[in-house]
């Protein structure tokens, strides 16, 4: 399962979502088959952009409402921190 990450223009707009009455099951269902790498339906129409949007991806909730995202690879890193020091 990927880690979901909601910036803050997210929680901005999510709140928007909410008060302009969308039903935010509808956004919680899709971010849960993203999480889990889940297939999504054609209905979505899930695209890849291109441009300055390059490497984020956008798919409909409803016609007049779109969720843009980005999925970034799991890099295997070793656990702790990685110092590079200066030897004199």
């Amino acid at each position: 399962m990927r880690e979901v990450i909601y910036k803050k223009a997210f929680k901005k707009q999510y709140k928007l979502m909410q008060l302009r009455g969308k039903e935010m099951s509808k956004l919680k269902q899709v971010i849960t088959l993203l999480a889990h790498d889940a297939p999504l339906a054609p209905a979505y129409r899930d695209h890849a952009l291109s441009g300055d949007f390059a490497g984020f991806r956008d798919l409909h909730i409803e016609p007049d409402w779109l969720l843009l995202y980005q999925k970034k690879e799991a890099k295997d890193f070793p656990e702790g921190r990685a110092t590079a020091y200066k030897l004199s």
